[in-house]
């Protein structure tokens, strides 16, 4: 161990942040972009701010955010989620220690463990604990190990003695018994929770009582406040031939693949789906159409947006030849929001490739297969722009869309009046007072007792 090891106050001027529930490995750009937006709203907000990531992966690392007008470098405190409880940095072993330095009767020595313990001692460091478990996945519809493995961390920093703020989140549903007490333990004791539609206010309000209504707040999507960032390596030139406009379509790798055992139980085949899409839009209304992918899985192809780009382009491309393209790239989430950016109409299964769009004022709709949806629509007034596929079938799906897409510049001058409003309220999220006031918290760990800690860590 490095002696001093840890953000020290001295060295900066602004709040520590710890981010939870915001990976960049999983390859989602959508998560990412929560991420990128939350580090631009700190940074914005508190002058010298630096964050970091509590996450899981192998390895620490170092992500470059596009901020407004700045670059963050934002490091990731790589904890683990294994079987492996001999590593330092496992989930059951810190949960262990953190729950013995908050239990022992000895206040010098639950100081102690938290500065002896490497990623303790920075969590004890942060001013802010902030979570925004990956926007949805604060429920149990991805199953219970999914909730189990987003609350983990959150359950740490509480038993780390520190204050948790929930950001803008989809909060439920929890169908299970065991999912409901997890998210009731760790949303009593948040001292803010933030969700992004209306729905998941009254979901965490079943939860928590009526009583605790003051900690409760509408926000907007933290992904409004994502920054857009050019690639430069995708020739923007060719999309515009012949002057027609460009259609975007983000075709969900999580929804090609369901589309056999029809997981979400949708109304419409989804492949089949995608081919009326493409008919609609080349065949009818003489479009350009790019496929975006908003979430790229190399190690798990199930959930990635690319194979069921590349299979769309396998079954239809010959057909339509060059007024089909794919967005070829590993893109980051700041690039490929520029690129949806470009577009004159966007439909996306992916709701952050959505915001990607409507953030820019791009008349966006989203092909819905959860909640989410509409109550994000909803929170913009434009929930006329959602398809539920639970409940459309193809037909009117493609009626729906034809008839937007004939309004669709009367949705963008809607979009461009409301939108500045949407993006500034991310912008400015922790310029709210809990963040205010949680920011002015000394540090828990002093560095003396760092110092001590380091000369006998035995972790």
């Amino acid at each position: 161990m490095i002696r001093g090891e840890g953000l020290d106050k001295l060295s900066h001027p602004g709040p520590t942040v710890c981010l939870l529930g915001a990976s960049y490995r999983t390859g989602n750009r959508g998560v990412a972009a929560l991420g990128s937006g939350t580090v631009n709203s700190a940074v914005h907000c508190f002058a010298g701010a630096r964050v970091f990531l509590l996450d899981y992966d192998r390895q620490p690392a170092i992500h470059r955010v596009q901020c407004t007008g700045t670059v963050a470098d934002v490091e990731l405190v790589n904890i683990r989620f294994s079987w492996k409880i001999w590593h330092y940095n496992n989930i059951v072993r810190l949960l262990l220690a953190a729950g013995f330095s908050r239990a022992t009767p000895f206040e010098w020595l639950g100081r102690w463990i938290l500065a002896a313990h490497p990623v303790l001692r920075r969590i004890a460091e942060a001013d802010l604990v902030v979570a925004i478990g990956a926007g949805d996945s604060f429920s149990d519809i991805y199953g219970l190990t999914r909730l189990i493995y987003v609350s983990l961390p959150q359950i740490l920093v509480l038993l780390c003695g520190k204050s948790l703020i929930e950001l803008p989140q989809t909060i439920g549903p929890f169908h299970g018994v065991v999912a409901r007490r997890i998210a009731r333990y760790i949303l009593r004791r948040a001292v803010k929770i933030y969700t992004r539609d209306r729905e998941s206010l009254a979901a965490a309000r079943r939860l928590i009582g009526s009583r605790m209504d003051d900690n409760l707040e509408f926000a907007f999507d933290m992904a409004f406040a994502l920054e857009a960032s050019r690639p430069m390596t995708q020739d923007l030139t060719l999309l515009r031939a012949g002057g027609q406009p460009l259609v975007g379509i983000n075709l969900s790798g999580l929804l090609h693949v369901q589309a056999a055992n029809n997981r979400f139980g949708l109304k419409a085949d989804y492949r089949d789906l995608v081919g009326q899409l493409l008919g609609l839009f080349i065949d009818e209304l003489s479009c350009r159409v790019i496929l975006i992918p908003h979430a790229y899985r190399p190690d798990d192809l199930t959930e990635s947006d690319t194979i069921a780009c590349e299979y769309a382009r396998k079954t239809w491309g010959s057909r339509y030849g060059p007024q089909l393209h794919v967005a070829e790239g590993d893109f980051t989430e700041s690039e490929i929001k520029f690129l949806i950016g470009q577009c004159d109409f966007f439909v996306g299964s992916r709701m952050h490739a959505c915001i990607a769009a409507l953030s820019q004022s791009v008349p966006a709709v989203g092909l819905a297969y959860s909640k989410k949806f509409v109550g994000l629509w909803q929170s913009i007034q434009v929930p006329e722009l959602v398809l539920d596929l639970r409940n459309l079938d193809a037909a009117t799906v493609v009626e729906r869309l034809r008839a937007l897409f004939h309004v669709r510049q009367q949705v963008k001058e809607d979009l461009q009046r409301r939108m500045p409003g949407v993006r500034n309220a991310a912008l400015n999220l922790f310029s709210r007072d809990p963040f205010r006031a949680l920011s002015r918290q000394p540090i828990h760990v002093s560095r003396e007792m760092q110092d001590r800690a380091a000369d006998g860590a035995g972790y």
